[in-house]
């Protein structure tokens, strides 16, 4: 049961660290917002819709609640600084393969398969649905197999990329979840400008 409960942790850590702020949609109008803190200090930018009492975890791990939305600019209150455990590859497969509760499944797909990266592909999304995520996707897979876990990595669509693409993949993590992963992955791109990794 820790084992279980160790991956249950770590896949909500990687969700809220890869998305920025969790399974938010993106803004339609391809805009971002500009998260401040108290001291108009830029924090980060993102393209995820925001709500007052939403939290984003920064890189150094400072914990920040959302407290007002104006237009383009969002004012955060830094919480506290958090501790993140560390983990590795060599940790995550010893644990994995330590648990006498867990098999070393792995299921992965993706709910916007349309997304894609401006740098390698000229556009943030597909119209076909083959987005450069499944891409990512297969290369997460194919570590995963290589650190000795049984991966099912699907591939189905869930265009277009609104606010029903969560109800059509439901019938994806279905099916994944009746294979009984230890661990189910729907993986997405960032929606932060390059700017801020700069």
């Amino acid at each position: 049961m820790k084992h279980r409960m160790f991956a249950t942790v770590l896949v909500a850590l990687i969700i809220t660290l890869s998305t920025g702020l969790g399974q938010a949609q993106e803004r339609t109008d391809q805009g971002y917002y500009t998260l401040r803190d108290e001291r108009d200090r830029v924090i980060t930018m993102t393209g995820r819709e925001l709500d007052p009492g939403d939290h984003y975890i920064a890189g150094d791990n400072r914990l920040f609640e959302v407290t007002g939305i104006e237009g383009d600019t969002v004012t955060v209150r830094y919480l506290e600084t958090i501790e993140l455990p560390a983990i590795t590859a060599d940790f995550l497969g010893a644990q994995v393969s330590k648990s006498d509760e867990t098999s070393g499944v792995v299921g992965i797909y993706h709910t916007h398969n349309a997304e894609s990266y401006v740098p390698s592909s000229g556009t943030e999304s597909k119209d076909d649905g083959r987005g450069d995520i499944l891409k990512v996707g297969q290369a997460l897979a194919a570590g995963m197999e290589d650190m000795g876990l049984t991966v099912y990595w699907s591939d189905n669509s869930h265009i277009p990329h609104d606010g029903q693409a969560y109800m059509r993949s439901r019938r994806t993590a279905t099916e994944l979840l009746q294979k009984k992963p230890d661990t189910l992955l729907d993986l997405h791109r960032d929606a932060t400008p390059p700017e801020i990794y700069e």
